[in-house]
């Protein structure tokens, strides 16, 4: 499939300012932040993955003198401020390799405001590649030239084309960016909602490539309430929305051959003529994502949870779309636990699309999140869970069935709201297969317990068992462990040594059987296989 639009991208990680100034003339409170652009490596089978692959993300620093600075990641650190502040962004270039380019920074949603607009960058593609900064493409600043006659449509002033949306940073260079605190009059500036950041130069390739991440304006009254609505001819308005937690969602999507054609140098309209690279790229027209991601990593049985609240509490869901088709973020409440006012049925309300208020809230399941759209939705659930557990999980998956890492599944966009810090069971493989063994001879095999919730997993014990459609079997006697009784902490593991041992000839069924204080999940069944020969 051909998808023809721009890219954006998200994270979870929150920055702490770097530093907070009061001017004396009347200028608002200003945060300013510091990133560094440079390349990272995703190492081979990170998630299916047969190859690395070559990353352009966004490091976070102390200061301007980026010194100190984090690895660079993707997608990059999420930025937070507050209506009333100006925001400052400084951006240090540091790409390397064999395809380089300036860049630049822009917020779509945000107007920059007066201290500094935005100042586009236009260039007269090059007929053939020109190697790194395309040297020697005539290049204009702010606007486009003015033909010399506007009705000679050969003029040269119309071949030129944006290639950044604002000032460009050149690789090795630093540039600040700035915007103004919200004027209510104009709508200028750093106004309340959720938004992405990204290079607004060679968006098309850049974006792709990792150069993105979160920006959250909180309303004057910080965190808590969000998006009140005012009122309009026609439409009453409606109050804030108060809220207890919140989670950011980032759907996005890899294609590796275009980040393999970025790291070869083998990007550009004009391949050469004789013995063309295999990898060359001309664009991002034919983009294949082969991998689908939310908040910067693909589903699998490593994932973590993402943190959402207690019961009881509601719960406000930024969801960003990074990648370039459509996705539908949906809830499956396995627990009914989600019973959000005023239907308290499992909806979500729907507060903002773009960091602007919808005029009437609308509750739904799922949501239409276009390419580069950004969509706010809370939440509330219930003070109890019907299994007497402290808490549940809630699936969140992409309806489109973008669910595979390349071609294994499950993966791809699916996460867990984790409601109620409570543990979350995963055990991997999901099916054990010994083979064929001769008799009395052991074999062994290994199944890893791991949890991904945000409390201990206690009381983990784990025993061959009789499959449930066969609860009279003999074979789980040939079957054994080292049973474990132990606590897993959050994010740990413990791994099982399961022992096979044919006393008899034919096929062998049983099942691994674990009980855990998973409150979702408190059993698990891992089929056991073998032939005795």
């Amino acid at each position: 499939m051909t998808y023809r639009t721009f890219i954006k991208c998200f994270s979870t990680l929150v920055l702490v300012p770097v530093s907070l100034t009061v001017s004396l003339a009347g200028v608002a409170i200003g945060k300013d932040y510091f990133l560094k652009a440079g390349v990272t490596v995703i190492p081979t089978r990170t998630f299916n993955n047969p190859k690395p692959i070559t990353m352009w993300g966004f490091a976070s620093c102390t200061d301007g003198t980026f010194t100190n600075c984090s690895s660079a990641r993707v997608p990059g650190p999420t930025l937070t401020v507050t209506q009333g502040d100006q925001l400052r962004i400084t951006v240090q270039n540091s790409l390397n390799g064999l395809y380089q380019e300036p860049v630049s920074l822009m917020i779509p949603g945000l107007i920059k405001g007066l201290s500094q607009p935005m100042a586009p960058v236009w260039m007269i593609p090059p007929k053939k590649p020109q190697g790194p900064n395309w040297p020697g493409a005539p290049v204009a600043n702010g606007s486009r030239p003015t033909p010399a006659n506007p009705a000679d449509q050969n003029d040269p002033a119309y071949r030129y084309r944006v290639r950044s949306f604002d000032m460009e940073t050149a690789v090795g260079a630093t540039q600040t960016y700035v915007w103004d605190a919200f004027n209510a009059t104009t709508g200028a500036g750093v106004k309340e909602g959720t938004y992405l950041y990204q290079s607004g130069t060679h968006p098309a390739v850049q974006v792709q490539m990792g150069l993105f991440g979160p920006l959250i304006v909180y309303p004057p009254t910080g965190f808590g309430s969000a998006y009140a609505a005012p009122a309009t001819p026609g439409n009453p308005g409606h109050p804030a929305t108060v809220y207890n937690a919140e989670a950011v969602l980032l759907y996005s999507e890899i294609d590796p051959a275009l980040h393999d054609a970025i790291a070869t140098g083998h990007y550009g309209p004009n391949p050469p003529l004789l013995n063309p690279p295999p990898n060359w790229m001309t664009s991002t027209v034919n983009y294949t994502p082969r991998f689908f991601l939310i908040n910067g990593k693909p589903y699998s049985t490593n994932s973590p949870v993402i943190p959402a609240g207690s019961l009881g509490q509601t719960v406000l869901l930024r969801f960003l779309n990074a990648g370039l088709a459509t996705k539908v973020p949906t809830l499956q409440d396995t627990f009914n636990i989600i019973q959000t006012p005023p239907s308290n049925l499992p909806y979500m309300t729907l507060l903002a699309e773009d960091g602007y208020p919808v005029s009437w809230l609308k509750q739904q399941y799922s949501l239409l999140l276009p390419a580069g759209k950004t969509m706010d939705a809370v939440i509330t659930t219930t003070t109890t869970v019907s299994t007497g557990a402290t808490g549940a999980n809630i699936a969140l998956y992409d309806r489109r069935l973008n669910l595979t890492n390349s071609s294994v599944t499950p993966g791809g966009q699916l996460t867990y709201l984790n409601v109620g810090g409570v543990p979350a069971v995963n055990v991997f493989p999901t099916f054990v297969n010994f083979g064929s063994v001769q008799l009395f001879r052991p074999v062994q095999q290994t199944v890893t317990i791991k949890n991904n919730g945000l409390s201990a997993l206690l009381a983990v014990n784990a025993a061959p068992a009789c499959p449930p459609a066969a609860p009279a079997c003999t074979d789980a006697a040939e079957f054994q462990t080292n049973t474990i009784l132990s606590t897993i902490d959050p994010g740990k593991s413990a791994a099982i040594t399961v022992y096979f041992m044919p006393t008899t000839k034919g096929p062998k069924n049983a099942v691994l059987h674990i009980a855990s204080s998973d409150p979702n999940q408190p059993t698990i069944d891992i089929p056991l296989y073998a032939v005795g020969m």
